[in-house]
């Protein structure tokens, strides 16, 4: 499976507009279930629920712009970068060539001793 390159800002991309959509949506919940509460006739404490509300909503907006510059900005990570991280590329402690880690694995391809 090849990875393309910039993997980690690509989802940076896709999350920021996620959380900064999910900060309107915290932003409007204590109006609209204020409006609901009292369209059905019943009491809420709404000052709590906006109190949390308001925190949400700057948690998300923060992540969102948080994201939204690592996922411009940030370095791009490319599949062997991507590889090392997973433990699918080693390093022979002779030679410090790399290679695939296999199953059948024991012997560096490079230079030919033990692993």
């Amino acid at each position: 499976m090849k990875l393309p390159k910039g993997t980690l800002t690509g989802s940076m991309k896709i999350l920021a507009p996620l959380l900064i959509w999910m900060s309107a949506g915290w932003f409007s919940y204590p109006y609209l279930i204020g409006y609901i509460y009292d369209a059905v006739g019943e009491s809420i404490d709404i000052e709590e629920l906006r109190t949390f509300s308001l925190i949400m909503t700057v948690v998300c907006l923060g992540l969102g712009i948080l994201f939204l510059i690592l996922g411009v900005k940030g370095p791009k990570l490319d599949e062997d970068d991507f590889k090392r991280m997973t433990g699918q590329l080693v390093m022979c402690e002779h030679c410090r060539l790399e290679m695939k880690k296999e199953v059948s694995t024991i012997t560096c391809e490079h230079c030919g001793k033990f692993i």
